[in-house]
This record gives structure tokens, sequence and C-alpha cells, in this order.
């Protein structure tokens, strides 16, 4: 069904289609990530405690959603950027629907006590790049005051 391009990642850039296990516990341990939809040119900070992010498979993510960027349907595209212990920075992209709090409870009582609105983005396409920090330093360079 997919293909497991996705080892180890350093030296070169990564694709897949899904998130393999080395990833989902990636995301899984992420603190913030920059949510964009494809109808706006601006990325929304999103973030909190290790596990508000989780992979519920190899194809979709799952967050608490509590702005109203996202709609059902909207292409979204997820940046996780770790500079410190993976120097990696991982794009999920793909499609977006929107989960009540009952129904996200009924369908993964694993989450816990589940009040607000959910996020679940249907995984098209994966991006690992390593060494992300030379990206950042080469975009801050073009930014002028």
């Amino acid at each position: 069904m997919g293909k497991l391009v996705l080892g180890a990642w350093p030296g070169g850039t990564a694709y897949a289609d899904h998130l393999n296990a080395k990833l989902r516990d990636f995301v899984g341990r992420q603190q913030m990530m920059f949510v964009r939809t494809g109808e706006r040119d601006e990325a929304h900070l999103r973030a909190g405690t290790p596990g508000f992010v989780r992979a519920l498979d190899a194809w979709r993510l799952t967050w608490p959603e509590y702005g109203v960027e996202i709609k059902d349907g909207d292409r979204v595209g997820v940046l996780f950027v770790d500079l410190v212990q993976e120097l990696v920075g991982i794009h999920v992209n793909g499609r977006a629907s929107l989960v009540e709090p009952a129904a996200m409870r009924a369908a993964h009582p694993e989450l816990g006590l589940v009040n607000e609105r959910w996020a679940v983005v249907d995984v098209e396409g994966v991006i690992v790049q390593p060494s992300p920090q030379r990206y950042i330093r080469a975009q801050s360079r073009c930014v002028t005051t």
C-alpha cells in the first residue's frame, strides 16, 4: 500500500506517503508545530505539552483545534522543526477534517477527556529535511528591516 522510504534521516531529504513508526514517535514528542491551509499565505502556531499532536496511525494526524482557520476538506501543511535533538524538519501534507468531541471520544478513547474539536489530517505526503537550521538561517538573511 505505502512505501516505507524513511529509515535514518541524516544525509538527505526523504519522501513518503505516510508516517512510519519513527516519524509517529517523533510527532508524539513535539511541543509545537506550524499549520498552513491551502487558502492562506500564513502559518499558525499550535503548541502544547508533548503528545498534544498525535499520529492516530500511519495515515492520520490529530490535535485539538481551538482556532477557526481550518475547515473540513482544507488542504493543510503541518511543519515540525526540531533544532535541538533530531535536527530535522518534517512537513506533513494532507486534507483536514474537523471532528466533534463526542465523535472523537467514541472513536479514540485512548485520547482521554476530549472537550474540543479535533483536526484530523489524512496524510498524503511527508517530507523529511535534515539540518533545518541551514534553511532557517538562509530565510533570516532574506528578511530586511
